[in-house]
């Protein structure tokens, strides 16, 4: 008997092997993603660097947009994102921007970022503050938490160093103003006393500085800035309450009739969508005042990241675990920022600034967006403002 012949090889027709390649090649590609993706933000302490070239970001293609896109691996790098892009670039106007810098006074221990001491420092934080102030180029800026700093100093002396062409008003104060000088001279200013220590429940005496400015143009207008008292007990709410009601009465008489466009600017401690009574009475008196949020009546909305909340708390908990420098969101993209607008100053843009440039990473399973270093626990809030 004859050995029996052997049977040909078997070969796969060709459109089989062509999908096995092709679902290997995914395999692969999607495995070096999440692996590059998964590698934790940088930590180390000192000055802050740029996110790697290797990482993979969101290219945002129009800030207007209300949603921003997953990122896909092949995504590039994005440039450095512009302040104001799509309609809201073109609208003109003055841009306005409010921004708590955070108290170099505290302690790394008291702003949850004892695991982060040398970024909290503010010769780390204050050069990337005035970054990016100066990279918004406002015209007017008000700041929260401009205190003295751990070890001597102030934070406004790193600002009024970095920062030329302004006019500083009560700089050494917690809620100090500054305009650009080019475009406005400054008429008169003062102080409006919104608490007083031990009274209504508040825990500090508060003021909220003011100028009466003239633009170039002629036109005069009213810039107030304020941080309210912190605290999100009943008892603080009512420190908050009495404090709009006599920020309220102080307007009237500074500005009788409201005959001056008023721009207001401040950390208000007091969420945008807050629906408690006595909590939510910024929202109700101020209305009363005839004063608008321009986060409600802006035109233009520029949106890098959808949800983002104006308070981030150096980062945001993800997966149970909280993740330095991501970047806290929420369905309502609430606020404790605002810029508060009346007479004949109206609303064009607004935003909550982000930094130069957002990464997304994958974390606990989720493409998660993360900025290069966060500064400080509020984002800035800016608006374009025009002035009848």
């Amino acid at each position: 008997m004859s050995e029996p012949e052997a049977s040909p090889a078997y070969r796969p027709p060709p459109s089989m092997m062509v999908a096995v390649l092709v679902i290997a090649v995914l395999f692969w590609a999607s495995g070096a993603w999440v692996l590059n993706l998964s590698r934790p933000a940088a930590t180390a302490t000192g000055t802050p660097t740029a996110t790697a070239a290797s990482t993979p970001t969101a290219t945002p293609t129009s800030m207007d947009a209300t949603a921003t896109a997953t990122p896909s691996p092949t995504d590039p790098t994005p440039e450095l994102a512009p302040v104001w892009t799509g309609p809201a670039a073109e609208v003109g106007g003055y841009t306005v921007m409010s921004y708590n810098i955070t108290d170099a006074s505290r302690t790394p221990d008291y702003a949850g970022m004892a695991a982060h001491a040398g970024d909290f420092a503010w010769p780390t934080r204050g050069p990337v503050v005035a970054s990016w102030i100066a990279k918004v180029a406002p015209d007017l800026l008000g700041l929260q938490e401009a205190n003295p700093v751990r070890g001597g100093g102030e934070q406004v002396d790193l600002l009024r160093d970095e920062l030329r062409g302004y006019t500083w008003v009560y700089p050494l104060r917690n809620t100090t103003l500054a305009f650009r000088s080019s475009k406005f001279s400054l008429l008169d200013s003062g102080v409006i006393r919104v608490s007083r220590k031990g009274r209504d429940g508040s825990h500090y005496n508060r003021y909220a500085p003011w100028v009466k400015l003239r633009t170039t143009s002629g036109k005069r207008l009213l810039f107030v800035n304020l941080h309210a008292e912190f605290g999100q007990t009943k008892a603080k709410a009512k420190a908050r309450s009495a404090g709009w009601d006599r920020l309220i009465d102080g307007l009237a008489k500074i500005n009788p009739d409201g005959r001056l466009p008023v721009i207001i600017t401040g950390d208000f401690n007091a969420a945008s969508t807050e629906t408690r009574p006595v909590f939510r009475d910024h929202l109700v008196k101020l209305k009363a005042a005839d004063l608008v949020s321009a986060a409600q009546r802006a035109t233009h909305r520029p949106v890098r990241v959808a949800g983002v909340t104006s308070f981030n708390g150096f980062g945001a908990v993800i997966g149970g675990e909280w993740r330095y420098r991501s970047i806290r969101r929420d369905a309502a993209s609430s606020s404790f920022d605002y810029i508060w607008l009346g007479g004949g100053a109206k609303a064009l843009a607004w935003q909550v600034y982000l930094g130069p440039r957002v990464s997304w990473r994958v974390t606990d399973g989720r493409v998660v967006p993360y900025a290069d270093f966060i500064p400080s626990d509020h984002w800035p809030v800016l608006a374009k403002v025009k002035l009848k």
